[in-house]
């Protein structure tokens, strides 16, 4: 699967859209039956037609056509849900437009460098064949969520003997979470010196995602906390 989204990705970037959205459809539907089992219904027609529509404005529109996007979608959910009875009104509205804000639109800003990289395809390869800087930059933060899991799979089953956190997650160890994080410097590294073309030290802080460098001392990282969390 990562050797696909990595070829469309740097060969058809619109596969790669494409199948953004198709993540992020099944991501919304999940979120709508959740929400159904508790009472909630979201309006899914106009949700589901603006998780289509946000990852492709973003990608051949840019910045300013997603957000005019999520603004329409928004909207739309507003008045389909006017149509229908009063019950329960704010709270359907409420969870369409979170729903929106939380996975299609967040989910497009990784397709905001295609457009602003190398300009949008309908088709076919990178125009010229010359894949933009934002593809790279893309490939790259996949591979470091993979190299987090991997090393940390790796050093935590060889080496792991003290439980971060046992009553959520007892397999989850100490040694296999500074597993994660070298093991997501070192390729961070050595991606940002040969693929980005970027200085070391903007590979070692790229695992961090936004963290000032001296967090990493006292701070977890943000991923291993995602594992953390979805368990909890």
């Amino acid at each position: 699967m990562l050797f696909a989204v990595l070829g469309g990705l740097l060969f058809l970037p619109l596969g790669f859209v494409l199948l953004t959205t198709a993540f992020a459809v099944l991501g919304v539907w999940e979120i709508f039956r959740a929400l159904e089992g508790q009472g909630t219904r979201m309006p899914i027609i106009p949700v589901l037609t603006g998780t289509v529509a946000m990852p492709l404005a973003a990608y051949f529109g840019g910045t300013e056509s997603l957000l005019f996007a999520m603004v329409l979608s928004s909207t739309a959910v507003l008045l389909w849900r006017s149509l229908e009875s009063a019950a329960g009104a704010p709270r359907s509205v409420f969870s369409g437009i979170f729903t929106l804000a939380w996975v299609p639109f967040l989910i497009s800003f990784a397709i905001v460098p295609l457009h602003a990289g190398g300009g949008a395809t309908t088709a076919g390869p990178w125009p010229g064949g010359q894949v933009p800087a934002g593809a790279w930059q893309i490939a790259v933060m996949l591979l470091l969520v993979v190299s987090n899991d991997t090393f940390g799979y790796l050093v935590g089953a060889l080496f792991g003997k003290h439980p971060m956190a046992p009553k959520i997650s007892p397999k989850k160890t100490w040694e296999g979470f500074a597993g994660s994080v070298a093991g997501a410097m070192v390729i961070g590294i050595l991606a940002s010196v040969f693929v980005l073309g970027r200085p070391w030290w903007v590979g070692w802080c790229l695992p961090w995602a936004w963290w000032p460098p001296l967090l990493p001392v006292t701070s977890r990282n943000p991923w291993s906390n995602g594992n953390l969390a979805s368990k909890t």
